[in-house]
């Protein structure tokens, strides 16, 4: 996991440029839809946790539409146990925002 500590650094100090907030990885304890995170020593509860439009794309599926009405939708993996997420905290909720891939 080192590599990932190298990324959020570079992230970090890219954010501190423009005021942005600090972002952090996060372990995946439970899989979504009662989606549990672990964050330093702490747990993270379902209730306290936001999704972006991408992450909850992740999490359910993205749903596709053509031109001539077909849909489709595609299974990106999901957000499961053991997955680390990037996270932004805010107050009393958290915001998942990506998931971390290899």
């Amino acid at each position: 996991m080192s590599y990932e500590h190298e990324l959020l650094g570079i992230m970090n100090a890219e954010g501190m440029r423009s005021h942005t907030p600090s972002i952090q990885f996060a372990e995946v304890v439970n899989s979504y839809p009662k989606t549990r995170l672990k964050y330093n020593d702490f747990e993270i509860e379902t209730v306290q946790i936001r999704y972006t439009s991408w992450a909850y794309a992740l999490a359910n599926g993205l749903n596709t539409s053509v031109s001539d009405g077909h849909s489709h939708m595609i299974d990106l993996g999901g957000i499961k146990a053991g997955d680390v997420v990037i996270i932004n905290c805010d107050d009393s909720t958290v915001t998942i925002l990506d998931k971390v891939v290899r």
